[in-house]
């Protein structure tokens, strides 16, 4: 039977083993969040008004090849809206770390911080299944949650 566990889970410390467990799921998240960024790239220019295809006329000019001249909600270009995003996570980064960890360090709520935001995780992954031109508000919002939560999870694990 311990041959069919990998040598990463047979650490007899827990906190080790944890961790490791922690890596993997955080490896195929990264890799989702990836994918769900260009994904919202795309959603962002047909939002913006942008030509999406060759055969569409109707929106936008794109001025040099692929950039696109429309913005999203009249606020940033499509190209920049993952650096926006970037900006508000890495802020959200700065303030929320403090405060969670010092929920889990100086509380007995470790465990139950670490199983609700997982179990928020995965929620957040299933909706990010349904992202479309008509649910992009929702599906940016999940993927300013999902970042955020991530701090969440390092803390906690």
């Amino acid at each position: 039977m311990s041959m069919l566990v990998p040598s990463c889970l047979r650490n007899p410390i827990p906190e080790a083993t944890g961790y490791n467990l922690y890596t993997i799921g955080t490896a195929f998240e990264v890799a989702s969040l990836y994918l769900f960024s260009m994904a919202l790239l795309d959603i962002a220019k047909i939002v913006a008004g942008c030509e999406t295809s060759e055969n569409n006329t109707n929106g936008i000019s794109m001025s040099d090849g692929n950039e696109c001249d429309g913005k999203v909600w009249g606020l940033v270009k499509p190209s920049s809206l993952m650096s926006t995003l970037g900006t508000i996570f890495s802020i959200g980064s700065c303030i929320l770390p403090p405060v969670i960890g010092a929920l889990i360090d100086h509380t007995p709520h470790r465990r139950i911080v670490a199983r609700w935001t997982a179990a928020i995780i995965i929620v957040a992954n299933a909706i990010q299944i349904f992202a479309s031109v008509e649910t992009f508000p929702i599906a940016l919002t999940t993927f300013a949650l999902l970042a955020l939560l991530y701090d969440v999870m390092a803390c906690a694990s």
